[in-house]
């Protein structure tokens, strides 16, 4: 599972000189087991990281004030811009379809429907990387499903899978009892 977001640096940090929080301001809230680990990704407490998210908080409100209204990327709101508004929304649809020859080809595959639900509109039809997407050779028919695009934001955020062995759908608990968790979903069959 992969997970994006926008970023904004507001500030910057020479680890070889300095940190965000020293080593002395953390040592009573983090173990030392952690603060000497020679690997990074390590795992602390839930209680821990609230805390450091609390002291970062804190070091952020002073190092780096609110952004002005001139700074900021939403744009002000400009009854003449809808159209161009519009026009940016269709075009991010259309990337985050991906690559076109991809894209084409899972819609011959599945014969122009939705591999979960069968739904057979083009325009909410997305070209999904089973294994996600590491350049050109990942753009394979074998490492794509064409799903819905609300099933594919599901697939993307492993909220849904299709199990191999069986080629159904299972669902995150996360799921149940939602509207997003169609009881009995069955996959349209590709094309041969």
């Amino acid at each position: 599972m992969q997970h994006r977001a926008l970023i904004r640096f507001t500030a910057l940090v020479d680890p070889t000189k300095g940190f965000l929080l020293a080593v002395p301001e953390i040592a009573d809230i983090v173990p030392p087991s952690v603060i000497n680990a020679q690997a990074s990704g390590n795992k602390v407490a839930d209680d821990v990281a609230e805390q450091l998210d609390r002291r970062l908080a804190a070091w952020i409100a002073e190092a780096s004030p609110p952004l002005g209204v001139d700074q900021a990327d939403d744009e002000a709101f400009d009854p003449d811009s809808i159209e161009e508004v519009r026009r940016r929304a269709l075009r991010a649809i259309r990337v985050r379809r991906g690559q076109p020859a991809f894209r084409a080809a899972l819609l011959q595959t599945y014969a122009g429907r939705c591999a979960i639900t069968g739904c057979a509109v083009p325009d909410v039809l997305e070209a999904a990387h089973i294994v996600p997407y590491q350049g050109l050779l990942t753009n394979h028919v074998t490492n794509g499903l064409l799903l819905r695009a609300d099933l594919h934001t599901l697939f993307d955020c492993g909220l849904i899978a299709v199990r191999l062995d069986t080629r159904r759908v299972v669902t995150s608990p996360s799921l149940e009892g939602s509207s997003l968790c169609e009881a009995g979903w069955q996959g349209a069959a590709p094309s041969e």
